[in-house]
């Protein structure tokens, strides 16, 4: 398990870039001994077909008949002493989230490489609020009130609205600068998409995404080893 701060500061990379958004490698933690055992046995008992799918929530089923015309209907299961089904709604840490921070020890041999892990999920860039969903057209006649501040933040999305192509807008309708829901909410207004690398300014350490449904993610990874600290 990785553990890593996010923290908004002081940008460092010019003096006029504002706020910008640091993260920090903690260090690295894995399972005492003691622990292993019974992570171990939760892997086995899922393998094994033991433990159950997530009956809590509506099941999808497909069937064909004997012409194989399909048909799809939702499913709801109820059931009472399922076995070992606790380990799917743990509310701990770990896979299964059945473990605390008593189970886990520093590892701090252990360094963070993301070619290794994969991308760091910093957090939803927006929408926040219903009126952050504009048309192209809404969008552009406020980007000119505002004297262009607004396409400094503005994101256009692959899903439209209302006909148009959808801008994903986190400036406020009255003044054209960024909302107070996005200030508070939003980690991913005050990242470059650039590091702070002092030999390298151009190279890209996050990674916008358009996850459907109007809403725009940012993602971190590092093309070098990370270290504690």
């Amino acid at each position: 398990m990785y553990d890593f701060e996010l923290n908004i500061g002081t940008s460092e990379i010019s003096d006029e870039a504002g706020l910008g958004a640091f993260i920090t490698f903690l260090g690295a933690r894995v399972l005492r001994d003691r622990n292993r055992k019974e992570y171990l046995d939760a892997i086995y008992d899922y393998n094994q077909g033991m433990i159950p799918f997530n009956f809590r929530d509506d099941l999808e089923a497909t069937i064909f008949d004997h012409y194989g015309h399909r048909s799809t209907i939702k499913v709801k299961i109820w059931g009472r002493h399922l076995h070992d089904d606790d380990l799917i709604t743990g509310s701990g840490l770990g896979q299964y989230g059945i473990f605390s921070n008593a189970d886990y020890r520093d590892a701090p041999e252990i360094k963070f490489s993301s070619h290794e892990t994969g991308f760091i999920d910093i957090g939803r860039y927006g929408p926040f609020r219903p009126t952050d969903r504009k048309t192209y057209n809404e969008f552009i006649t406020k980007n000119f009130i505002f004297d262009f501040v607004p396409g400094e933040w503005g994101f256009e999305v692959s899903t439209d609205i209302r006909g148009q192509p959808q801008i994903v807008d986190i400036t406020c309708d009255s003044f054209g600068e960024p909302h107070m829901a996005a200030q508070l909410e939003s980690v991913c207004m005050y990242v470059n998409e650039t590091g702070n690398d002092p030999e390298n300014r151009d190279l890209q350490n996050v990674y916008i995404s358009d996850e459907g449904a109007g809403v725009i993610k940012y993602y971190f990874f590092s093309e070098s080893e990370l270290v504690k600290g």
